[in-house]
């Protein structure tokens, strides 16, 4: 389930274009039956992973809409006071009278066809929010809030709604949807425990010298014998034939002296 979308925008007064954004936020809420509601936002370059599933940022629709709208609403009549009200997408806000207002959808380039609210582009030319506007008596009207500069714009702008001039004051830009990828990777825990082999494997490939030393014993008469030591190593053999003159010199004793030959 998606419970917010937002779009981080390099330039706020720019579209909601994939050259004018920064990153991507999807925030969902995962039901399991078994271990309950799990929260996580998903970024453009940060996925969530959740017991075997990964989910990316794919895509999203640039047309334009608003996460949140600032509205300025003044009750009609003489001496009567604005208040501001904000409201996420999908939301409402209630008034102190007990009004509530419900934000039900954006649209950035506002056009109307005959009854039917539309837009244009997704360029933000001419923005407008659509509402619900429900009184504590019942009595409840739709309508549309503009921004102060388009009250010159057709009929339906800054006409009163239920009682009410609502302004448009401000709004934060985002895309109509984000689009997840859901990758299921149930073998990735061995996958990576594998890799960790391979690089331990190649590391004791790389810096470890494999040294191997024979020694062949023959029997030279009553109570002599002679011995024939070899090795082979498969790097570093200055430091292993010191080694193994150490080794032939410990055999054969300091004093009687050892010829050493290497093969």
């Amino acid at each position: 389930e998606c419970t917010d979308i937002q779009q981080k925008l390099i330039d706020k007064s720019g579209p909601t274009s994939p050259t004018n954004t920064l990153d991507w936020l999807t925030s969902i809420r995962i039901k399991d039956p078994g271990y309950g509601e799990t929260e996580a936002v998903v970024r453009m370059n940060r996925p969530f992973d959740y017991r075997g599933y990964r989910f990316f940022q794919a895509s999203f629709v640039p047309e334009g809409k608003a996460r949140q709208i600032l509205l300025r609403v003044t009750p009609e009549g003489e001496g009567a006071q604005p208040q501001d009200v904000t409201i996420q997408r999908n939301g409402t806000a209630t008034l102190a009278d007990g009004t509530r207002i419900k934000f039900v959808d954006f649209f950035a380039d506002f056009v109307l066809e005959g009854t039917r609210a539309d837009t244009q582009s997704p360029d933000y030319n001419n923005p407008a929010a659509e509402l619900m506007i429900s009184k504590a008596s019942g009595e409840a009207a739709r309508g549309y809030a503009f921004p102060a500069s388009a009250a010159a714009r057709g009929p339906v702008v800054g006409r009163a709604v239920a009682g009410y001039k609502i302004q448009l004051v401000d709004f934060e830009k985002v895309g109509a949807a984000h689009i997840l990828s859901v990758q299921k990777d149930p073998g990735a825990g061995v996958v990576y425990v594998g890799f960790v082999l391979l690089a331990l494997t190649l590391a004791a490939v790389f810096f470890f010298a494999h040294q191997r030393v024979w020694a062949l014993v023959e029997e030279r008469g009553e109570g002599k014998f002679e011995v024939t030591i070899g090795g082979n190593t498969n790097r570093n053999r200055l430091a292993f034939e010191d080694r193994f003159r150490r080794l032939v010199k410990a055999l054969a004793g300091e004093d009687e002296g050892a010829e050493v030959q290497q093969i």
